[in-house]
């Protein structure tokens, strides 16, 4: 499935439970303690499970300094569950020469994907006990997963091949089907309310594009199909991310015309006609009612194709039914990112080089407001419902956005932050530290710590041959 180079639009960037998460990451500033004996270990990002009340972190380690750390370098890998109570931290998983280890949550499981010598593996669990019920071996490379709304079905795509197709991956057994292996770039996002696969191909002799619909337990022939000639992939700034409507009775397409540069291709669902937004980017966003869809338009005024004060946006609201459109300036220069919230119907909008302050927009009264505090972009964040409110992490420290208030808070914790995550039925934030393998569940009511869980792969290699260890096909 296709990736982007550079993100601008809706932003991909908010964190959520039960979400499929890549786990991989790089270390960070090394503590005195490591630089005294030559080694490194560090954890990427948090992924959660509301089902087990769990949060799940692979932590990686090496026997050098950390900033002599490089790509190749061997590692060990261990999957850890960690929990607010009970257990403190519980192995699940040796994933020690894996590479790209993903998380994912399927309806009756725990799945752990990896790359190991050049093919795919993948592990399932039960998300209660972690034992271990199934595995396959896939020859692939995946790259992009897309859980189904059931969570039976993940979609991704298979980039060992050219063109890369789309394996859906059934969680129940772990068989996969190969979709739409005549293409060139392709893409997909699930519907929001049923198992229904969009995608968007381009024909190999570059023509064209065809959008169409999937039903995975009937994948020899589309539901839907459309050509739209003369469209192709975006894959700039403003790239081709597939947007769903909340109630599925409109998909949106961001691509790029032969003639006349970037527009949006607007698929209804219920009557299978095609409409075409001129002049506007995507990935885009949805109102929660689904009476909007929020792109924007872009400028560039000294020509030279990047997103910095050289350019001005300006926010695309697209009336659903009409497709009438409103377009309002954004207060700040370049490129924009942004996130229509579930609640308060809010647009919160960011400079894509996280070079200036946020914006919030009202869809109902109009109102368009600049939050005051640090700069900032929207690339680790959370969103606590019932409480209008967004928790961010920028340079290391941890904000409160209040969207009621258009108010920016910043939270004095006591240490750096990296990465959050929440559990949305506790009402927890799940922190990393920046400098150290410590996970913390930390209670945004009452602004302290409830729990601090210490990974240490040093005191794991001592007990290496219990670590749970893959088990064959």
């Amino acid at each position: 499935i296709a990736l982007a180079l550079a993100c601008s639009g809706a932003t991909l960037n908010e964190n959520e439970e039960g979400a499929d998460v890549w786990m991989e990451g790089d270390p960070g500033e090394e503590t005195e303690e490591e630089a005294d004996d030559n080694f490194c270990q560090y954890n990427g990002s948090i992924a959660t499970d509301d089902r087990a009340g769990s949060a799940y972190v692979m932590l990686t380690w090496t026997e050098v300094d950390c900033d002599e750390w490089f790509y190749g370098v061997p590692e060990g890998k261990t999957l850890f569950r960690v929990k607010p109570e009970g257990e403190y931290a519980r192995p699940v998983l040796d994933l020690s020469d894996h590479e790209d280890v993903r998380v994912l949550f399927p309806a009756d499981g725990l799945l752990v994907m990896g790359e190991l010598d050049g093919d795919e593996h993948l592990y399932l669990f039960d998300e209660q006990d972690l034992t271990q019920l199934n595995a396959a071996v896939v020859d692939a490379d995946y790259n992009g997963t897309r859980s189904s709304p059931s969570r039976r079905w993940v979609a991704v795509a298979d980039n060992d091949v050219s063109p890369a197709p789309i394996h859906i991956i059934d969680t129940t057994d772990l068989s996969i089907v190969r979709l739409l292996e005549d293409g060139s770039y392709i893409e997909a996002m699930w519907m929001n309310g049923f198992d229904q696969l969009a995608v968007i191909t381009e024909a190999r002799d570059r023509s064209g594009v065809f959008l169409s619909l999937w039903d995975p337990e009937a994948p020899s022939s589309p539901e839907l199909a459309v050509y739209a000639p003369e469209h192709h992939f975006e894959v700039d700034i403003d790239y081709t991310w597939i947007g769903v409507h909340p109630y599925d009775e409109l998909v949106v397409f961001p691509v790029e015309h032969e003639t006349r540069g970037d527009e949006l291709l607007l698929l209804d669902t219920t009557d299978e006609q095609l409409a075409v937004i001129p002049n506007a980017h995507g990935p885009v966003g949805f109102s929660p009612e689904g009476d909007l869809v929020v792109a924007y338009r872009y400028e560039d005024l000294d020509g030279d194709g990047f997103g910095d004060e050289g350019g001005q946006a300006s926010l695309l609201l697209i009336d659903t039914a009409t497709y009438e459109l409103e377009e309002l300036d954004i207060p700040f220069e370049g490129y924009p990112e942004y996130f229509v919230t579930r609640e308060g119907r809010v647009v919160v909008m960011a400079s894509m080089l996280g070079d200036q302050e946020l914006v919030l927009f009202d869809l109902d009264s109009g109102a368009m407001s600049e939050v005051g505090g640090p700069s900032m972009g929207l690339q680790e964040f959370v969103s606590r419902g019932g409480h209008d409110e967004l928790w961010l992490i920028n340079q290391r420290e941890l904000f409160r956005l209040d969207l009621e208030e258009a108010s920016m808070e910043t939270i004095s914790l006591g240490f750096a932050a990296a990465h959050i995550n929440i559990l949305p039925s506790l009402d927890l934030l799940v922190l990393d530290e920046a400098d150290d393998t410590v996970i913390r569940f930390w209670d945004p009511n009452d602004r302290s710590t409830l729990r601090t869980v210490e990974l240490d792969a040093r005191q794991q290699r001592l007990m290496w041959a219990n670590l749970p260890r893959p088990m064959a096909p």
